[in-house]
């Protein structure tokens, strides 16, 4: 866009803010011993908000759905024992689905917390917590796999997410 000032002309590059940005077609996380796979999916390039999703085990197919993330979870968690932990959505939003572990056995058995859950659990105001975020509306840094506890830093806290028991809370 050029944009004239007092007889001169400026080049000013602009980016469109209607502009959604979209995470990739197809991701797959791995377990650390590798036994289980699970890959988040698009079949119509993110025309439709919800993915896929399939774990398997080698070659075998242990569950497969369609995730109600919107254009998937920003980060995925699986442990050796299979457990999915699907951490917030794609999009920038404090969302219904801020952490969700989803057992072996698939999605009929998930536990859900949303972001005022987990921004309770933390202890923490929205402001503080955004402040920190550097990953949608409250994360600061990647998680970690420790065992079966994911270890989440939040605005200068860390939540703990037990795969296992399927629990959360912060580390104290």
């Amino acid at each position: 866009m050029i944009i004239p000032f007092f007889g001169f002309s400026f080049l000013v590059q602009t980016q469109r803010m209607d502009q959604r940005i979209t995470p990739a077609e197809e991701r797959s996380f791995t377990s650390p011993n590798h036994k289980f796979t699970l890959r988040v999916f698009t079949l119509d390039h993110w025309k439709t908000r919800e993915p896929l999703a399939v774990l398997s085990q080698g070659k075998k197919v242990i569950w497969s759905s369609k995730l109600p993330h919107s254009h998937g979870p920003r980060f995925a968690v699986v442990t050796d024992l299979g457990v999915s932990v699907l951490i917030d959505e794609s999009i920038n939003i404090a969302s219904e689905r801020a952490v969700t572990i989803v057992p072996v056995a698939g999605l009929s058995g998930q536990r859900v917390w949303s972001y005022s859950q987990v921004r309770q659990a933390l202890g923490i105001e929205p402001k503080a917590l955004s402040r920190a975020a550097q990953f949608g509306p409250w994360i600061s840094e990647a998680p970690t796999l420790k065992g079966s506890i994911i270890h989440i830093a939040a605005g200068g806290k860390t939540l703990l997410v037990d795969a296992k028991s399927m629990t959360l809370h912060a580390e104290a």
